[in-house]
C-alpha cells in the first residue's frame, strides 16, 4: 500500500469524497480509472464517488474488515 493524498474534512460523505478524488484524479492525471486498482474499507459515500469519478477503476472492497468479524464468531 502507498498513501499518496490526504485531506481533512469536517464530515465524511459523498459530496467530500468525490470532492476529493476529483483532486487525486485530476493531480495524478488518472482519466477514467483503466488499469487502476482501488481497496476501500466502508468510508460513507466513497463508493459511488467512485463510480462517478472513476468509472473504470476496479473497485474492490477491503477483507480485514471481514475477516476480523468472522473471527468474532
Amino acid at each position: 500500500m502507498l498513501l499518496i493524498a490526504w485531506a481533512d474534512v469536517e464530515v465524511e460523505n459523498q459530496f467530500t469524497w468525490t470532492w476529493f478524488l476529483e483532486l487525486v484524479k485530476n493531480d495524478l492525471d488518472l482519466g477514467e480509472g483503466r488499469q487502476l486498482s482501488i481497496i476501500t474499507d466502508m468510508q460513507k459515500g466513497l463508493e459511488i464517488a467512485v463510480e462517478n469519478v472513476l468509472p473504470l477503476v476496479e473497485h474492490r472492497k477491503c477483507a480485514r474488515r471481514v475477516l476480523a468479524n468472522w473471527c468474532k464468531n
